[in-house]
């Protein structure tokens, strides 16, 4: 079981504004068969502490030994965990995206089910949970993220999370050829990768980008998802360049925790405090 905690700063002017005032923005309106986000999705319901459940998409879940009663991935009991949770109106089901295990007697995380595939499935057999894809921005381009987490976000009828993670495990890029970019330039480009997703999520128009790390030709996604103005947005870094990032980028910051001090845990981030600033400032 896993605990979220939502982040206020969003990057996006418009949705900055939507958020504020309420007041719908050029390119942001609300289409026929969309839903406010904050009545569809339960990231955004008004309980403090929310709840989920963590990795049941994987071999022994997070267990790393052979103990007895440890998850067996099959389809019937993902399924069943997904559901014991729906039922106890957990806020998110978050599985984890791994390509490899990690070897040795049990290869533990070593089998499992793909984060895409699998929340499209666990929406379909949920009702009420938040259903996330975790989803790595060196392994899936931008449009095809955007047109899965659409078809999702469908199916679950606005409950769908995108999880942005910019992956940590060497032998897993490896095993793709691709290679592990140095920790700033992984955020700058999962900054360009989110906002090319935020455009196809948000934008009628078809459009053309050229950044440092995508070139989009033409970019076009349709039908919109079901969440306006889009879906809920969390990632997973602990760096302070990685909250940074959360708070700059997304709705949910999933993280750990560090020191038992309260204190260091409820205080506002400069993230927040000067996202808050410019707002103010620019009231």
């Amino acid at each position: 079981m896993v605990a979220m905690r939502a982040v206020q700063a969003r990057a996006c002017p418009n949705v900055c504004e939507f958020f504020r005032t309420g007041r719908q923005c050029s390119g942001m309106t609300l289409r026929s068969h969309q839903k406010d986000r904050r009545d569809s999705n339960p990231a955004f319901g008004s309980r403090k502490l929310k709840l989920g459940t963590f990795q049941t998409n994987l071999d022994s879940g997070c267990v790393m030994s052979d103990l007895d009663g440890r998850l067996e991935i099959t389809w019937p009991n993902t399924v069943t965990l997904a559901q014991l949770g729906d039922e106890m109106d957990f806020e998110a089901l978050v599985p984890v995206a791994r390509w490899r295990g990690f070897g040795g007697a049990t290869d533990p995380q070593g089998p499992g089910f793909e984060t895409y595939t699998w929340a499209a499935g666990i929406a379909g057999a949920t009702r009420h949970s938040g259903v996330v894809s975790t989803s790595h921005v060196a392994l899936n381009h931008p449009i095809v993220s955007a047109k899965q987490s659409t078809v999702i976000d469908h199916i679950s009828n606005g409950r769908y999370i995108l999880n942005v993670v910019n992956g940590w495990n060497f032998p897993e890029m490896e095993m793709f050829g691709v290679s592990l970019l140095e920790h700033e330039d992984r955020y700058a480009c999962a900054e360009e990768w989110l906002s090319i997703v935020k455009r196809l999520w948000t934008q009628d128009e078809r459009f053309d980008h050229e950044g440092k790390f995508y070139k989009i030709s033409g970019g076009y996604l349709q039908p919109k998802p079901i969440q306006h103005p889009y879906p809920a947005i969390m990632n997973a870094g602990a760096s302070e360049r990685g909250r940074h990032f959360a708070c700059k980028h997304c709705d949910l910051v999933f993280t750990n925790l560090r020191t038992h001090d309260v204190t260091t845990h409820t205080a506002p981030s400069p993230a927040i405090t000067g996202w808050r600033a410019r707002n103010m400032a620019a009231r």
